[in-house]
């Protein structure tokens, strides 16, 4: 071989070698992307349950405070 195709050679090694380095890269926030689009829907799935949790409780606390209410009247009325 002459040395100007070892040179190619060589700089096409190299070039192989980053290409290498960022395909792993890119695997690797590819793996990151996927892991928090994961955490995103198990965030997601917490929030409606915690939004359910809320609306029940306010539900009660409210029912609750109206049979205060009808209690006291009941009771004022006797």
């Amino acid at each position: 071989m002459t040395q100007f195709e070892n040179l190619v050679i060589e700089k096409l090694g190299s070039i192989d070698k980053r290409l290498d380095r960022i395909e792993e890269r890119l695997d690797k926030n590819e793996s990151d992307i996927a892991s928090l689009k994961n955490g995103q829907l198990e965030m997601h799935r917490k929030m409606k349950e915690m939004d359910y949790k809320l609306t029940k409780t306010y539900e009660l606390a409210l029912e609750a405070w109206g049979q205060g209410v009808e209690n006291r009247k009941l009771l004022t009325e006797f």
